[in-house]
């Protein structure tokens, strides 16, 4: 392995001497960061993306079982960009060695996920409008919903097991935007497994999320189920602030019923 790097180094420094400094070779390790770039007008400069991205004119570089390194130095990538949740220090030390920046995308919250997409548009020059159209989209989705009735809710990611959201992480925000009291919000975690009791004991009176397992009888009054249409939500990127929206909606009349 080690004769293999030493190789593909030497390969990529040549090749770095028929690239100019200006131009962009970007590798995208996430969706969400692959429509960022897009919405960024970086797309055109992509030269590899992962698998999950569904960009079948690009090569291939990373699924969600590993990233091949190798790869992607084959690619004579100017920058890597990646979310820090998936991408492992080993990993961005191997590509630092090939002389390849990685920008890494927080996305604890929705602030570090506005922050450092401003900070990566930046380092590549390109537009930040499109960044600020979704922190204003954010700030009137929070305004309109400031004052609605706050609805105790249980977040599930998986029901088998029970998996749901604490108090950590951008889905308690996105729960508190659109006036949702967080079921399990004592849980100072982004996610924890409970028991099916656990979440009798709570009787929230909404699960987003699938809750196809979970035995409904043994609740006096059923909660009202509502399952997201797509990954808008499951992930900060573009299509957040209108999953977000879309949320809220839907939710209305819930509230309204209640």
């Amino acid at each position: 392995m080690t004769r293999l790097f030493t190789a593909l180094k030497t390969l990529l420094l040549c090749l770095s001497t028929e690239v100019s400094a200006q131009e962009l070779r970007l590798v995208s390790l996430t969706p969400a960061i692959t429509q960022t770039l897009d919405a960024l007008g970086g797309s055109v400069h992509l030269v590899g993306a992962d698998q999950a991205s569904g960009r079948e004119d690009l090569p291939v570089i990373a699924d969600y079982r590993q990233i091949n390194v190798e790869a992607i130095v084959r690619l004579n990538p100017s920058h890597v960009i990646a979310w820090q949740d998936s991408l492992k220090p080993s990993v961005q030390t191997q590509l630092e060695r090939f002389e390849i920046k990685v920008l890494v995308s927080q996305t604890q919250s929705i602030e570090q996920w506005l922050s450092s997409s401003r900070q990566i548009a930046m380092a590549l020059g390109l537009s930040s409008d499109p960044i600020q159209a979704w922190e204003n989209e954010l700030k009137q989705i929070e305004s309109r919903y400031a004052r609605r009735q706050n609805i105790p809710t249980a977040w599930l990611f998986w029901d088998r097991p029970i998996m749901v959201a604490g108090n950590q992480g951008f889905t308690s925000e996105i729960m508190r935007i659109c006036g949702l009291q967080n079921a399990f919000e004592d849980i100072d975690m982004v996610t924890a497994i409970i028991d099916p009791e656990q979440l009798l004991r709570r009787s929230p009176q909404v699960l987003i999320g699938r809750a196809e397992s979970i035995d409904l009888n043994m609740w006096d009054k059923s909660p009202i189920i509502w399952e997201p249409p797509s990954d808008s939500l499951s992930q900060p990127g573009p299509a957040l602030p209108k999953g977000i929206l879309a949320l809220c909606e839907a939710l209305d009349p819930i509230r309204s019923s209640l």
